[in-house]
């Protein structure tokens, strides 16, 4: 009496396997990565709401502190 093995379901089990646990690995990887820190500077003297943030000091364009009140009643 023979029993009936689906051989080629049995082979994409052992390849399908490792592709989602390589999925899973780099989904965890990239998650990790995009959840960075950011800091955001503040100055109360020199601040400005049009400046993005990005520098303790205004540097050109958009990029410099922003003012501390207005930045405290956005987060």
């Amino acid at each position: 009496m023979h029993t009936n093995v689906n051989v080629p379901a049995i082979k994409k089990k052992f390849v399908l396997f490792p592709l989602l646990i390589l999925f899973l690995i780099i989904f965890l990887f990239t998650l990790n990565t995009s959840s960075a820190e950011t800091t955001i500077y503040v100055n109360g003297t020199s601040g400005n709401d049009s400046w993005d943030g990005t520098n303790p000091t205004y540097i050109g364009d958009f990029v410099g502190p922003k003012k501390p009140l207005t930045m405290l009643l956005k987060l």
